[in-house]
This record gives structure tokens, C-alpha cells and sequence, in this order.
């Protein structure tokens, strides 16, 4: 995806296309940090501490998805309500607005991704998790890209974050039906929930925030202070970076 999104979005679009696509990307990934709570990490720990009762597991992996999903739409809200100013902040121009929300639309998706992922290894069903993770990092991305030319670069990037918040969602109906089939317990393990998920999660926040923040700042400043083709280089860059590290790790 990263040698094959970028040649689709420049040849279908333009250079600026692919600047503001992989900007938004980015302040995604870097939103969809602090949102989650930290609760990925925390399902990864705690979950496996349950000594595999599935009905318990079940009913902490759906409570942090709640948890996280509830939260992060709380807070992009803000972004509904002032889009023209959000448009400035991160886009570096409010003339963007109209791609405030499917970059929301984005964000909330990479929450839930990273949530759904979390769980999935807390289970010891990585497995899983990686069928999740493999077609929301590649074949969705590419295949909601191909008719950019017809339908624009925001509807593009809203059927993007469409398609992977559904696949995160059905990756939770396995366990949904294991509450469904166990039977229901008073309240109070949702207080355990609660203290052990956003006790553990909450506190990796500051550190995810900040990686964040360092993630998205080179690609946020040249938007504010040179052009999307430059941001389009710069983050073209930085993801062959990226790629040639993983590749010689």
C-alpha cells in the first residue's frame, strides 16, 4: 500500500491530492493515539489475566470498544461543530473544511482497528487480529482509491473510514455472541473492568499523545507554511523510511 497508494492518487488526482491524503492519514493516525485511551495496550495485558474465561474476556473486550469508540466521537464532535477552524489548525487552510469529516470519519475507524487488534492479542488470537489489520492497511485503501477520479478525494477518504469501521464492528460480533450465550452477571465487574482497562490504558496517554503529535508535526507545519506537493514529498519520505527499516529489521 505504501508504493501503490501513492502512484494511484497522483496519477488519478494530482501531487496536491496525494499531499492532502497522506496528511490526513497521519493526523488520523496521530488523533487515533491519545482517543483510544490507551486501551489497546491495555486489553493486550489484562485480558490474558482473566485465566481464559471467554464469557469475562468477551465482556471486557466489548466494554473497552464502548469505552473508546464512545469517547473518541465525543471529542471529534468538536471538530462537527467548528469545521472551518479544524480545517485551519490541522490543514493549514479553511477553505478544506469538507475533508473534516471524513478525516473524523478515519480517525474513529483507526481507533476502533487498533481497540478490535488489542483485544484480539490480549485473547491470544493474534491471528485474527492480523486478519483485520492486513485488509484495512492495504487492499481498502487501494481499492476505495480507485475510482477517485469519478467521485472526488473526500468521498474516497470517507468510504475508506466507512469500510473499515464496519470491519473492525464485525470482528466484535464473535464476541458479542459469547455474552450473548453466557449468562449475565450483576454490574459489578465492569467497576474491575474500569479500574484495570483505563487504570493501565489512561496512563500511557501523555506518552501516546506526544509520539502523536511528533508523528503528524512535520506534515502539519508544511501545510501551514509551504504547499500539499511539499507535504506529498516530505511524507512520501518518511514512509520509505519507515518501509526500508522494517524491511532490514
Amino acid at each position: 500500500a505504501s508504493i501503490c497508494v501513492p502512484t494511484i492518487v497522483t496519477h488519478r488526482s494530482s501531487i496536491e491530492a496525494l499531499g492532502l491524503y497522506l496528511l490526513l492519514r497521519r493526523v488520523a493516525v496521530a488523533l487515533a493515539a491519545p482517543l483510544s485511551l490507551g486501551l489497546s495496550s491495555a486489553t493486550s495485558r489484562e485480558l490474558p489475566l482473566l485465566n481464559q474465561d471467554e464469557s469475562l474476556q468477551a465482556r471486557w473486550s466489548l466494554f473497552s470498544a464502548l469505552v473508546a469508540g464512545g469517547f473518541s466521537l465525543l471529542c471529534l464532535a468538536v471538530v462537527f461543530l467548528w469545521p472551518a477552524a479544524a480545517a485551519k489548525l490541522v490543514l493549514g487552510n479553511s477553505e478544506l473544511a469538507g475533508y473534516i469529516r471524513p478525516m473524523a470519519l478515519l480517525t474513529l475507524a483507526t481507533v476502533l482497528q487498533s481497540v478490535v487488534f488489542g483485544i484480539y492479542r490480549g485473547i491470544l488470537k493474534i491471528h485474527w487480529g492480523n486478519l483485520l489489520s492486513g485488509p484495512t492497511a492495504g487492499i481498502v485503501p487501494i481499492a476505495c482509491l480507485i475510482d477517485l477520479r469519478r467521485i472526488g478525494l473526500a468521498a474516497s477518504i470517507e468510504l475508506m473510514g466507512l469500510v473499515n469501521l464496519i470491519l473492525s464492528l464485525l470482528f466484535l460480533l464473535p464476541l458479542g455472541w459469547t455474552c450473548l450465550r453466557s449468562a449475565f452477571d450483576s454490574p459489578p465487574w465492569i467497576v474491575k473492568a474500569s479500574r484495570s482497562l483505563l487504570g493501565y490504558g489512561v496512563a500511557r496517554v501523555p506518552e501516546s499523545a506526544l509520539n502523536g503529535f511528533l508523528f503528524a508535526l512535520g506534515t502539519v507545519q508544511l501545510a501551514h507554511k509551504a504547499s500539499l506537493a511539499d507535504v506529498a514529498i516530505f511524507a512520501l519520505g518518511m514512509n520509505f523510511l519507515r518501509l526500508g527499516q522494517a524491511v532490514i529489521a
